[in-house]
């Protein structure tokens, strides 16, 4: 799931490839209901909905393949669907979506002792809103949203939009964003847990002038999941948590990269040459100190930093896996040429 997280969540963005099936498949529905004069949607619409109302009709199990997959298509597309007010004869105030706001398409007042049905019954003659019955049944933040409603004067038919969509058209992208973010709140709900928000400090990884293979490292690291003796440990592949280099402590990212000897006698030579901070400066926090430490950096010193931690998780493994380990001057001329290298490469790309 972390991994299926965008970029600025902490994630890495990798499709879920059974939402975005199923946007595909609310993209032929949405056909059906955009274009109903096609011959598909009117084989279908003889065939399936003959009502017309292709939205509130109860489908039954005795279906085509094809079918059962525009259903299932359909149930994204309904959460999403969204009525624009005309003459409001065909909104149902309790139960259509209608009220555009990103948290709840419905009205989240109580029904009570209201008797109005219909969204026409809370119009007046010439499309303005009957503020009175507004303010006595709806609570003041629906009775806010709705007024922002342009109703049209000239009382023209209800139509249907996609609300997420921009122009309310629909797109398999915002589509997938849409059930995406409706996956995440569900299992939020389920482990009383709340999903992470926007968060721009990730941007500091993704955005950093540096090879790709060094900002997945940087990721990995921010988000504790390298092969340290710690994780391993936690999946039972190790017999201890230590550090196999240095043997001194408990061997989590923070210590493989700031703590451990081999990463502070490399920080130390590159502190010579790169204006690095001061590694005791950097605070034990969970997986966040890494964001934390890159947030007061530069551009080029945080390209900088990535490189030299990238690099001592290189010569780390090496370690590992019994393999002689390059001079710290070896590493520190490959690491200055690199970056130089691909600062010239960026230099003659904007010239």
């Amino acid at each position: 799931d972390d991994l299926m997280q965008p970029k600025c969540k902490g994630g890495v963005g990798f499709r879920d490839f059974r939402i975005f099936n199923q946007a595909l498949l609310a993209r032929q529905a949405w056909r059906l209901i955009s274009k109903p004069d096609s011959l598909c949607a009117q084989i279908l619409k003889a065939r399936y909905y003959p009502d017309g109302n292709l939205v509130d009709t109860v489908f039954t199990g005795n279906a085509s393949s094809s079918w059962q997959a525009i259903s299932y298509g359909l149930e994204l597309l309904k959460k999403g669907l969204i009525w624009r007010v005309g003459n409001g004869r065909s909104i149902r105030v309790w139960r259509d979506n209608w009220i555009p706001r990103p948290y709840s398409y419905k009205p989240i007042s109580a029904r009570g002792r209201c008797r109005y049905h219909f969204v026409s019954d809370l119009l007046n003659d010439n499309g303005s809103w009957k503020t009175g019955l507004l303010q006595q049944y709806f609570v003041p933040v629906d009775v806010y949203e709705i007024l922002k409603i342009r109703a049209s004067p000239r009382l023209e038919e209800d139509t249907l939009a996609w609300g997420p969509g921009k122009f309310g058209l629909f797109s398999v992208k915002s589509a997938y964003q849409f059930g995406f973010e409706e996956a995440i709140r569900d299992s939020a709900t389920g482990s009383n847990s709340r999903p992470e928000g926007r968060r721009d400090c990730w941007k500091l990884i993704w955005s950093a002038d540096v090879p790709p293979s060094v900002r997945n490292f940087a990721w990995r690291a921010a988000t504790e999941s390298l092969p340290t003796w710690n994780n391993k440990h936690k999946r039972g592949l190790e017999v201890n948590d230590l550090c196999p280099v240095c043997s001194v402590e408990t061997e989590d990212s923070f210590h493989a990269l700031c703590r451990c000897t081999l990463s502070c006698v490399l920080y130390d030579v590159m502190s010579e040459v790169w204006p690095l901070p001061n590694l005791s400066s950097f605070q034990t926090s969970g997986h966040e100190w890494l964001l934390q430490v890159l947030s007061k950096l530069q551009d080029i010193e945080r390209s900088m930093l990535l490189m030299t931690l990238w690099k001592a998780w290189h010569i780390r493994n090496k370690i590992v896996h019994n393999k002689a380990p390059p001079p710290m001057e070896v590493s520190r001329r490959f690491l200055t040429s690199y970056l130089d290298s691909l600062i010239g490469i960026k230099s003659n790309l904007v010239a």
